[in-house]
């Protein structure tokens, strides 16, 4: 019986310049150690079979082709896919995810130990430094246990049979790579009122309710979240801050949020992968330039979000099947002619060529800003401003912890959907909209208060400690 091991490889731009993290090859030999990626080397992509040197000349590299030898393991034999190319990136110290979608029932145990025994960095075909386990999980599309077309999901039974697989495969891979993440992948469907579709043609339940449930059954595991944050429709390029119930990159920040304050004890929780996102560039209701000017938006976001570790773009190329629907995610056409989104995505972290753009800028600090509607009063936030808010004026946050700093965050009343800065973690047990940036807790040089301001039901950062004539309700520390 043969099994082909089907994930996805991709991996980070990490150029020789020092403002880079590349990870020395110790690391990647070394399967105790996690080596971490930098701000800068947080975009990958899914290479698509696209070509190597346009690949490795922009600092990424990834194909995903299957090796034509079988290997024997436990009684079975297997195709093991991407040997070469695993080996080959991670000589030349690239980090690699791997996304392990949908082997059957019998090779998910096996499956996944061959998969890091072999590539855990010791055998000498390379490295693989994090593991999705499956593919959007809570769709049955990708993860049926058996409901639909007319049979009813039984939501416990779904995610307790995930659960167990998902635990099958975090053992056995930290077996071989203690410190390697193991993620659950969810599509963007995430608050619950989405639970409604559990039973329907094609059943999915939301993330939120998946989460609650999952993390009850898995006992101490430390999981993460590999999520994918499309548009709200993927037909079109548009998204913004007003996208709830679904998570996609105009909100992003709310599913960091949600996850700090849901598990306030599970840091690994607060860590968010995003493994599969892309940006539709056809018309009618897209085209290329809509879908360059998207995808510099959802970097500006995913940049001002602290604990977002990773964003692979899906696609390079775009895929036949998709496009005769509409549907053209790619960077580059089927037929081979470049995209404008292609040298956006190529340059916009090449700090070596003076090219930083999108956020990548900013970098290592947030800009926290203050913005006021005319009707609606002000916003603090980190992120792309609503629409009709005016920049009144700004600040910088670190986007890592440094000494002296702590995280603030960004709340929404319940109620009235008010916008308003914290120091907890819980948001005040209201609307939690994801970590701001770290601020300092004393006065440093170069350095101004930020005080919690509030005149009726509007809240607002400022300077003074008089709120200017407004209710002063405590400084959240010193920024830049």
């Amino acid at each position: 019986m043969c099994e082909v091991l089907c994930f996805c490889a991709t991996t980070i731009l990490a150029l020789i310049n020092q403002k880079y993290y590349r990870p020395p090859q110790s690391e990647l030999n070394n399967p105790n150690i996690y080596p971490k990626r930098s701000f800068y080397g947080i975009k990958a992509i899914q290479p698509d079979d696209w070509k190597i040197e346009d690949l490795t000349g922009n600092g990424v590299g990834g194909k995903a082709p299957c090796s034509s030898g079988e290997v024997e393991y436990d009684g079975y034999c297997f195709i093991p896919a991407l040997d070469a190319k695993i080996k080959m990136y991670s000589d030349k110290q690239f980090m690699i995810t791997g996304i392990l979608i949908v082997p059957p029932a019998w090779a998910r145990k096996k499956n996944t130990n061959l998969i890091n025994e072999q590539s855990n960095g010791k055998n000498n075909v390379g490295r693989i430094v994090e593991f999705v386990i499956m593919n959007e999980v809570n769709a049955a599309e990708w993860y049926n246990v058996g409901c639909g077309n007319g049979k009813t999901c039984d939501i416990d039974h779904w995610v307790k049979h995930y659960s167990q697989v998902y635990s099958s495969a975090y053992d056995q891979i930290k077996k071989h790579q203690p410190q390697a993440p193991v993620l659950i992948s969810l599509e963007h469907h995430f608050d619950s009122i989405f639970d409604k579709y559990v039973s329907a043609a094609s059943p999915f339940m939301s993330g939120r309710t998946f989460l609650t449930k999952f993390a009850s059954q898995i006992g101490n595991r430390d999981w993460s979240v590999a999520f994918h944050s499309y548009p709200p429709s993927l037909l079109r390029a548009e998204f913004d801050t007003n996208d709830w119930p679904k998570i996609t990159f105009g909100n992003v920040n709310r599913l960091v949020g949600w996850l700090m304050q849901t598990f306030p004890n599970k840091p690994s929780t607060w860590k968010v992968y995003l493994t599969e996102n892309g940006i539709n560039s056809l018309k009618p209701h897209s085209d290329e330039n809509k879908q360059h000017d998207q995808l510099c938006k959802a970097f500006q976001n995913i940049l001002a979000t602290p604990n977002i570790e990773l964003f692979i773009y899906h696609r390079l190329k775009d895929h036949p099947g998709e496009t005769k629907d509409g549907l053209g995610l790619g960077l580059v056409t089927d037929q081979g002619q470049y995209k404008r989104a292609w040298s956006l995505w190529a340059l916009v972290n090449r700090y070596d060529v003076g090219k930083l753009s999108c956020g990548f800028e900013l970098l290592p600090y947030v800009s926290l800003k203050r913005a006021n509607h005319p009707t609606n009063g002000h916003w603090t936030t980190t992120r792309i401003l609503p629409n009709g808010y005016k920049l009144e004026r700004q600040w910088k946050l670190f986007r890592e912890q440094q000494p002296g700093t702590k995280l603030i965050f960004e709340c929404q009343r319940t109620g009235d959907m008010r916008n308003f800065p914290s120091v907890n973690q819980n948001c005040e047990k209201q609307d939690a909209l994801g970590p701001l940036g770290y601020i300092y807790n004393d006065k440093k040089d170069n350095t101004s208060p930020v005080y919690r301001c509030r005149k009726d039901s509007d809240y607002f950062i400022s300077p003074d400690s008089k709120c200017e004539g407004a209710t002063n309700e405590g400084l959240l520390g010193y920024a830049l």
